[in-house]
């Protein structure tokens, strides 16, 4: 389920013209491999295996990422998870936000990319603190 800001709008105007729908157009089968709003073919279709802590794993299987999400096992306090998805912006964010616990095991691409934005984040965040006494 997602949350949209609508009440963020100040004023609204309404058209003449309407909305015609596409008849082609199926929107499931477009967005089935898809995180959220992003459905281009320029983000490929991946498989992306993670794991995270119990407490984490606990809630994914209450709430799955993604329809395609798999728990692959449990041991060692750790749950494994695989789903296929495009890995667009949106799915970035989502994967950011559980970065307190989460391991990604492939794609290696995936991996290397997030590595690359939180040592981006820590050189940008680490100049801006007051020196240590």
């Amino acid at each position: 389920m997602k949350t949209f800001g609508l009440d963020r709008i100040k004023q609204l105007t309404l058209l003449p013209e309407t909305f015609s729908k596409n008849e082609a157009f199926a929107p499931v089968q477009k967005f089935k491999d898809s995180f959220g709003i992003y459905s281009s073919e320029e983000y490929p279709i991946e498989e992306v295996v993670f794991d995270c802590d119990m407490e984490d794993g606990n809630y994914l299987k209450s709430r799955p990422l993604h329809p395609s999400q798999q728990l692959l096992k449990e041991e060692n306090g750790r749950m494994v998870f695989s789903l296929r998805v495009r890995i667009t912006p949106d799915f970035l964010m989502e994967i950011m936000s559980r970065s307190w616990s989460l391991h990604i095991v492939q794609p290696a691409s995936l991996r290397q990319r997030l590595c690359d934005i939180y040592r981006e984040a820590l050189q940008r965040n680490e100049s801006s603190l007051p020196e240590a006494t």
